[in-house]
């Protein structure tokens, strides 16, 4: 009995230490748990403890005094009310010396309530300035106002932090201010780990008036957002690991840069962005390498006389001048799929330690240099639109839309772009200028460069004999004002010499026609009779500006745009009806909004959206939508038109689209894959399924959210080009075309099809091509 009665006293002895233990741990997790602190500069009281909206604290003061004593901790999020501005205030992280926040892994500086974002008076003081003292890991600072720039330094400054997100972020420097002194906006310094920048509008930082500075433009590295990194006992180490994102900003009225990263030697990305009206540089990359920069639209409208850093371009790409970064380069950068247009200077600038560049399916438009070529070498440049329609001053090489430096070093290569310059002041499509010891393995092939000007000094290719002729083969050099085609080290190639271009070595040169739809209104797609077609040389490539297959026929074709035959085209959305959707907004969007029918509704400005505004009854992905088309089709893609405005939530990352025949067995996905960022329409194509229902799902969300939207989803089937005399409509002028073949007995043969009217390519024109015709009277628009 005493044995046992022993036993239970040690059992319960242990449950009461477990007890203890347990409650000492309840407790001790209850005081580290994350907290919401509240500031309210109008109804707050630095009094308080500031953990509720009732108890908000008022100043900045206060939040710099607590983080110093006793200090925030990991989670913590700092709430700034909505509707309030804080002048004469401390700066955010600073208070006559640095702000020490202590070791802190995650803290969140944010709004909350209605109204304007809470603004920091950037009149009045240095809205932020966090540094790392000690480590200070995961820094998040969103939603918040810094306008005005009567004082000096930069307006939101953060250091030494491992892992920074800058989200929604808002500045103009025209707010209420009178010295308009100039300073960076966000400028991140000696960061490390993952660091991203999105959903900022950053304009005017600038004086009130663009005339009053005009003449000083770009003379100081002051920019929208800045990101740099030099450690090190010397200062000359860049970021090595970790990742730089700067995404779906607008950033405008900027005096040097729009954005500018420096040292960064590690993967980053510049995407979705707006960048406009620019003193120096939308983009100006310095030793910064493995950039992705894809789907921006970048321009610079009649702004900007100086540049101090990488010079007057829309894009520049450059080893530092200022000799930082020792032994590193701006190496293996990409820019891919933007809208580069409207400059007096330069699109894309390569400069001095820029090896390995690619540039690619980017349209540049009205601008007087699109691309210079400096030291690069192992660059390519392909698959590019050029546009040059606009008159710029400036003689010779400099109006050109690519141009050859003479520095220009070894293995350049420039492959299956289509030039249309249509301006009465540039000189040359491509300007070749060479050096002595460089030029070794350039080569430019499968190019169309067609111009207009009607000058003697004009040529679709210049080289100007000097250094190490580039290869130029198979490529189509044009002008529809005049005769001459090629000036080769001061030898005149005209219109009539083609076969003595083809015999001084450049294989498959065309002197004629390239015969494109209709470059007028910027269609550079090929006509069924273009002498392009198959005419290229395999260069690699395996798709064309649209993503269309290379080659399609039996050879590659010359110039950015493949010439597929049968087009792929949108069918109309009339008659289709909703199938199933597995969620939509009919509240929160307002009257005539968010419903799923709005994605096919013909309608840019309604949307379908699912379900936010109740919060729990919020989904998460995958999300779908299955649409009735009305009718069969030989489908072969969909294009899905993001949303736009400020914040496009839902906009979809990776997908998977469905055809089917009866809308129940939908069998694998015919196309799958990921979006990619930015506002600007998506289209996906893939081999032909032949069916009637479609479905579109959504996997994720480009910003990691929960919902999905969509603003037109059109679909795409095979339908032969029936505008037979390419002038943009489908028409009885076509029909008397295709009435002169009809049942022809000669039959046609491969490749002109009875002049393209045997659209089913049989052997002759009888009712199967009347029936395509049909389909598309009045209908098909190039």
């Amino acid at each position: 009995m005493l044995f046992g009665r022993q036993e239970r006293t040690k059992k319960m002895k242990k449950v009461l230490v477990l007890a203890i233990v347990l409650s000492v741990m309840w407790v001790s997790s209850a005081d580290v748990c994350a907290v919401n602190y509240y500031v309210d500069a109008t109804g707050g009281n630095d009094n308080l403890d500031g953990r509720s909206e009732a108890n908000a604290w008022a100043t900045i003061a206060k939040v710099n005094d607590y983080a110093g004593n006793p200090g925030f901790s990991g989670g913590d999020v700092i709430c700034f009310k909505r509707g309030d501005t804080w002048s004469n205030d401390e700066t955010l992280g600073y208070a006559e010396t640095y702000v020490n926040w202590g070791p802190i892994d995650g803290l969140t500086i944010q709004d909350y309530g209605s109204g304007a974002k809470p603004r920091f008076d950037g009149n009045t003081q240095r809205p932020v300035f966090i540094i790392s003292i000690q480590q200070l890991n995961n820094l998040t600072i969103k939603n918040i106002d810094v306008s005005g720039s009567d004082t000096s330094l930069e307006r939101v400054q953060i250091q030494n932090v491992n892992g920074v997100v800058i989200d929604g972020v808002d500045y103009n420097g025209h707010t209420g201010s009178s010295i308009y002194r100039r300073s960076n906006c966000v400028n991140i310094i000696n960061c490390t780990g993952t660091i991203e920048v999105k959903n900022c509008h950053i304009q005017n930082l600038v004086r009130d008036t663009w005339e009053n500075t005009v003449s000083g433009w770009g003379t100081e590295d002051t920019v929208g957002i800045h990101v740099r990194h030099r450690t090190g006992e010397n200062a000359d180490v860049p970021m090595l690991n970790g990742s730089v994102t700067i995404h779906d900003n607008i950033v405008h009225d900027i005096y040097a840069d729009c954005v500018q990263l420096g040292g960064i030697q590690t993967t980053n990305s510049i995407y979705n962005n707006t960048f406009y009206n620019f003193g120096e540089g939308g983009i100006d990359l310095k030793t910064t390498s493995y950039s992705d920069v894809y789907s921006n639209e970048i321009y610079r409208g009649t702004y900007g006389l100086g540049g101090s850093g990488g010079g007057n371009s829309n894009i520049s790409m450059h080893a530092s001048a200022s000799g930082y970064w020792p032994g590193y380069y701006c190496e293996d950068n990409t820019i891919r799929d933007n809208y580069i247009h409207t400059s007096a200077h330069i699109g894309v600038r390569l400069l001095s330690g820029s090896p390995g560049c690619k540039v690619y399916r980017n349209t540049f438009k009205s601008i007087r240099t699109s691309i210079t070529l400096y030291s690069c070498p192992g660059s390519e440049i392909y698959s590019n639109i050029f546009i040059c329609n606009t008159a710029y001053t400036g003689s010779g090489v400099d109006q050109s839309a690519i141009r050859f430096c003479a520095l220009s070093t070894n293995n350049v290569k420039v492959f299956d772009n289509s030039f249309y310059l249509s301006s009465n002041s540039h000189f040359y499509g491509i300007a070749y200028e060479g050096s002595a010891g460089h030029g070794n393995g350039n080569e430019i092939r499968n190019n169309i460069i067609q111009m207009t000007r009607d000058s003697s000094t004009v040529f679709p290719f210049y080289y100007d004999g000097e250094g190490e002729a580039p290869v130029v083969n198979h490529n189509i050099f044009y002008n529809s004002s005049h005769s001459n085609r090629v000036n080769w080290g001061g030898t005149i190639y005209d219109s009539t010499e083609e076969a003595a271009w083809i015999a001084a070595g450049h294989t498959r040169g065309i002197f004629t026609n390239p015969q494109l739809v209709n470059p007028s209104i910027d269609d550079f797609h090929l006509q069924s009779t273009s002498p392009a077609i198959d005419a290229g040389i395999d260069v690699g490539l395996t798709s064309d500006f649209e993503g269309n297959v290379v080659p399609y026929g039996s050879g590659p074709d010359i110039g950015a745009f493949e010439f597929i035959g049968i087009a792929c085209l949108p069918i109309g959305q009339t008659g289709w009806e909703l199938l199933y959707v597995d969620s939509e907004e009919l509240v929160g969007e307002g009257e005539g909004n968010g419903a799923a029918i709005n994605s096919f509704d013909g309608d840019p400005d309604t949307f379908w959206t699912t379900q936010w505004y109740e919060i729990d009854l919020t989904p998460t992905h995958p999300h779908e939508i299955q649409i009735d088309l009305g009718g069969f089709y030989d489908i072969c893609g969909f294009r899905q038109l993001p949303r736009q405005g400020e914040y496009p939530n839902g906009m979809i990352k990776d997908y998977e689209f469905y055809v089917s025949g009866n809308g129940v067995t939908w069998g694998t996905a015919v196309a799958s894959g990921t979006f990619a960022g930015g506002k600007a329409e998506k289209q996906v194509t893939f081999d032909c399924v032949f069916g009637r229902y479609v479905r579109l799902v959504a996997l994720s969300e480009i910003n990691d959210g929960p919902w999905t939207s969509v603003v037109e989803l059109n679909v795409l089937a095979v339908q032969p080009d029936t505008d037979i005399n390419n002038d943009g409509k489908v028409n009885i002028e076509d029909f008397a075309v295709m009435a002169t073949w009809w049942d022809d007995d000669g039959g046609c043969v491969e490749p002109g099809w009875c002049g393209g009217v045997d659209f089913g390519m049989s052997g002759t024109v009888d009712m199967l091509d009347f029936t395509y015709f049909a389909e598309n009277w009045l209908r098909q628009a190039w």
